[in-house]
C-alpha cells in the first residue's frame, strides 16, 4: 500500500468514527469522498500528508458534523 493510500484510508477511518449515520448513506457518502481524496492526492505535488487533506477538506469532526447537518435537512 502506498503512503498516500494509507494516509487516506487512515483520515477516511477517523471521519467514520465521527459520523453517527445510517451505514448505507455512510458508505456511499465515505466512497465519494476518497474518491475526492485520492483525486486532489493525485493533484499534489509532494507527498500527502493528513495535515494537507486537513487543511483542504477540513477536519474528520467538521466533515461528520457537516453530512449530519446536510442530511437533516434534506429529509
Amino acid at each position: 500500500m502506498s503512503e498516500t493510500v494509507y494516509v487516506v484510508h487512515d483520515y477516511l477511518r477517523r471521519i467514520d468514527k465521527e459520523m453517527t449515520c445510517d451505514k448505507k448513506k455512510k458508505k456511499q457518502f465515505l466512497q465519494r469522498l476518497q474518491n475526492d481524496m485520492e483525486d486532489f492526492a493525485d493533484s499534489a505535488t509532494t507527498t500527502l500528508t493528513e495535515n494537507d487533506l486537513e487543511k483542504h477538506f477540513g477536519t474528520p469532526q467538521s466533515i461528520a458534523e457537516i453530512f449530519w447537518a446536510l442530511n437533516r435537512t434534506m429529509k
